[in-house]
């Protein structure tokens, strides 16, 4: 047995790692950027305590606060070990989804399915469409996070005789609380449980303590204002909420049996009244329930209890996407359990078709997988398939943007305009196009300057705080050398969103031009607290050697080239630095450290012409290093 064991645990993690192999390949997507690129806060251990205190360090955007601590703790560990690289963090996605599957299999072997039965439903669960998301999302890993010590809970629950096992059980629960708040759901399946499965007097010692830390949990989110702000900040009452998830749990139902137009941004639109499509929903759903009830009164009740408990939160509390595919995780684990039970009753041509539906949507998936594989990618295949959206064809323009193709990107922001007039980040986005066009363009430069300001005047009408829209006014009015004004807006933004690193770049360039050079570099430090950038660096080196401070000016170049190497204008104020720092040192008279900083300038000189190899000026640069060298 415990050969069989071994060799199924094997075949199930090879299986579900060969098939998502394709996902190591992947990228950053929109939500990564604020809460993981961008967010300082998971570069250094010294937050991590104020994790679980802080849900406004979530993100770079204190707005976009959530209390997610596990999440940000794994954020800061990934970040310790490979910096910025999408690999590592996609590789602990995966990871988290086997330890999913794996449970999945040992719950079913627990609640009596055959070794067969177990790991079929298992691959199901770990190999399914659905499942990409949280796989090749990085932020959607809280979901897995958290599902898995659910599981693990779960699994404890149903052995714990031993207060050990018992233990393990609360510190799991606890642990999935803090990865998302959705995990409060499971006391109430465990009730679900005892009354749909053992049919036997609920044993409410058993299930007091997790009440108990649900209660703890919710007096936490209270007191730290995230419960308040997020219920406050709801984008929709909650009569539009419930018929708009009534909708919700039919389409949830027709992609979860067919999973082949999976979408990150589904075409689903929010209901106020109680429509055709409403009615239809709830005539539907109260058929189903019927079918349901009468078809699996007995145990099998109970896995539909769990799945629609795991969907419970996000069918009640008012969320801004009204349908995502990564809240059916749990769910699918629920059925991936569920159905490894039923496996010993069906017969055998039945089993076989299953195993072969199990390989086809291994297929999907790994089809699925390359979809994520970049922004571009992703949201081509969104913008495709939601053609009625306006934030596919956003972000889409966003990527095109990205790669320089300037009029499929202003195509993409015009559409989302036709398509939602008060889209903000559309209506910014291509008033940037025009303020880019504008830098290069100076024959229609008033024009293009007259469009970008008209733009970003509309955008801060309706929204006066919008950072990008404020702070992209003030570029356009240090253009048009409006100094004044263009610090105005700067000044405001910081003053509304001080953690905004473009905003005191910004205004640093203007002092920079003000030669108020000690202000200049101030201000690209406050800017460094927020994003780590080559080009924030090398301004800061800049600043410095304009301050005469050259041996900061050089630690800020090596640190401007550690992010980006093949910047030749980096490498060339470097080396001009270390010439000068070395001329002062003494290289011509022999000094060790003057002949090794001369050393250094060689080597960067030398970098500069590898990147750079008609670099004029460096080349001379380095002829006249070499005669003068001792």
């Amino acid at each position: 047995m415990a050969r069989s064991t071994a060799g199924a645990l094997l075949f199930l993690i090879a299986g579900i790692g060969l098939v998502f192999a394709n996902a190591l390949a992947g990228s950053f997507h929109y939500d990564d950027f604020h809460s993981l690129v961008l967010n300082p806060h998971v570069r250094s251990w010294e937050n991590a305590a104020s994790f679980f205190t802080d849900p406004s360090l979530f993100s770079v955007d204190p707005t976009k606060a959530m209390y997610r601590p596990l999440v940000l703790l794994t954020y800061t560990v990934n970040h310790a070990l490979g910096g910025y690289s999408p690999t590592g963090y996609l590789f602990v996605n995966l990871v988290l989804h086997l330890g999913c599957a794996l449970l999945v299999w040992a719950l079913a072997r627990r609640l009596g399915a055959q070794p067969a039965g177990a790991l079929w439903g298992a691959a199901l669960f770990g190999l399914y469409p659905l499942c990409t998301e949280p796989v090749n999302y990085v932020s959607s890993r809280s979901e897995s996070l958290a599902v898995l010590f659910q599981l693990v809970a779960f699994y404890c629950f149903l052995t714990g005789d031993s207060l050990r096992r018992r233990g393990i059980g609360w510190l799991s629960f606890m642990l999935a609380l803090l990865s998302k708040s959705v995990a409060f759901v499971l006391p109430a399946v465990f009730i679900a449980y005892e009354v749909f499965w053992r049919r036997e007097r609920i044993q409410w010692e058993r299930h007091a303590p997790y009440w108990a830390l649900s209660g703890i949990y919710l007096s936490v989110i209270f007191a730290n204002r995230f419960l308040g702000a997020s219920l406050a900040n709801a984008p929709r009452g909650l009569y539009e909420q419930l018929l708009t998830q009534s909708k919700a749990l039919i389409y949830y139902a027709y992609i979860g049996i067919f999973p082949t137009h999976l979408n990150v941004e589904h075409q689903f639109y929010e209901s106020s009244s109680l429509e055709t499509g409403c009615l239809f929903a709830l005539l539907a759903l109260g058929s189903l329930c019927a079918v349901l009830i009468l078809r699996y009164r007995g145990r099998g009740f109970f896995f539909i209890c769990w799945g629609l408990l795991s969907l419970a939160p996000t069918l009640v509390v008012p969320l801004n996407v009204l349908v995502n595919e990564h809240r059916l995780y749990a769910l699918i684990a629920a059925a991936g359990v569920g159905l490894s039970l039923e496996w010993q009753g069906w017969r055998s041509h039945v089993k076989w078709a299953l195993c072969g539906w199990v390989c086809v949507v291994a297929m999907l998936t790994q089809e699925r997988n390359q979809v994520w594989e970049d922004e571009r990618s992703l949201w081509e295949d969104s913008a495709r398939k939601s053609p009625g959206m306006a934030r596919p064809q956003v972000f889409l323009g966003n990527a095109l943007r990205e790669a320089g193709e300037r009029a499929d990107a202003k195509a993409r922001y015009e559409r989302a305009l036709q398509i939602d007039p008060s889209q903000r980040s559309a209506r910014t986005n291509l008033a940037n196009i025009y303020l880019e066009a504008a830098r290069t363009d100076s024959a229609n430069r008033p024009a293009l300057l007259a469009r970008a300001q008209m733009h970003y005047l509309r955008v801060l009408e309706a929204e006066p705080d919008y950072r990008e829209a404020l702070t992209n006014l003030g570029s356009l009015y240090m253009m048009q050398g409006a100094w004044e004004e263009a610090e105005a807006l700067f000044s405001r933004t910081i003053e509304k969103h001080p953690h905004y690193a473009d905003a005191y770049y910004n205004w640093a360039m203007i002092k920079v031009q003000q030669g108020a050079f000690a202000e200049a570099v101030s201000l690209f430090l406050r800017a460094l607290d927020w994003e780590q950038s080559a080009e924030l660096w090398y301004e800061l080196g800049n600043g410095y050697a304009r301050l005469d401070q050259l041996d900061r000016a050089i630690d800020a170049y090596r640190r401007a080239l550690a992010l980006d190497g093949r910047a030749g204008h980096i490498w060339y104020n470097f080396a001009e630095v270390l010439l000068v720092a070395g001329e002062r040192a003494g290289a011509v008279r022999g000094s060790d450290r003057g002949l090794a900083l001369w050393k250094e300038a060689e080597e960067a000189l030398e970098h500069l012409l590898v990147v750079e190899v008609g670099h004029a000026r460096g080349r001379q640069r380095l002829l006249q290093l070499r005669e003068r060298m001792p």
